[in-house]
């Protein structure tokens, strides 16, 4: 609710928003953490079927502030978990299969340490994740620490900029993310950009056309 209310306000727009879903490759299938705000907060972990049903779902999680940009690193599914109080943001993995399926569990009890984490994506054998201050507009590069789950700031990205998802292609060894630029009349068109590890710099790629709240890489398609 924190992240959306602040995104929603940055977006100057009054759509309630029930639920979201993040899809993550992994083989032949479909992984989506749901985050549903209405009636209650809670986590449902969804393997979907090709035709966009539901294959497997995972039981409740148990109320928290949400869970945001899963991705798999190897065979671990992670993800960022806002605290109940949403007050911290926790590196956690998320099991694919028998009796704890979809059962979020925190790598630590040590927070991230940067606040809103609405990306998280693989990138050679390391996690990066986007921080976002909705104030200023701004998108922080992060390194977290899969065994500590502690972050670590690569770099500040452009003001009135933010990054609200991140792919990586492992074959051209490119991180791309999905950018929205705040102009003097607001809210500017979305676009494509490649992200430097370095830095967090970004390099434009292309006009998206719409708003997007995550990217995943096609191995097949690019």
């Amino acid at each position: 609710i924190k992240r959306l209310g602040a995104l929603r306000s940055c977006l100057a727009t009054t759509l309630w928003i029930a639920w979201m879903a993040t899809p993550i490759g992994a083989a032949d299938d479909i992984y989506a953490v749901q985050s549903r705000f209405v009636p209650s907060n809670f986590q449902l972990f969804l393997n979907l079927a090709d035709d966009s049903s539901v294959a497997r779902s995972g039981p409740v999680c148990g109320s928290s502030g949400g869970v945001y940009g899963a991705t798999f690193m190897g065979q671990t599914l992670y993800a960022s978990e806002l605290s109940n109080d949403f007050s911290a943001d926790y590196l956690v993995t998320i099991p694919q299969s028998g009796p704890l399926m979809g059962q979020v569990s925190r790598v630590s009890d040590r927070p991230i340490g940067f606040a809103n984490i609405e990306s998280l994506v693989a990138a050679n054998g390391e996690l990066y994740a986007g921080s976002i201050n909705f104030l200023t507009r701004r998108t922080t590069l992060l390194k977290v620490d899969p065994v500590s789950g502690v972050g670590s700031a690569v770099g500040l990205g452009s003001l009135d900029f933010i990054l609200v998802g991140l792919a990586f292609d492992p074959v051209g060894d490119v991180l791309y993310g999905a950018g929205i630029p705040f102009g003097a009349t607001g809210v500017d068109t979305p676009n494509l950009y490649t992200v430097d590890r370095t830095d967090g710099g970004t390099t434009l790629v292309g006009l998206i056309g719409t708003i997007v709240q995550s990217l995943a890489w096609d191995a097949d398609l690019g």
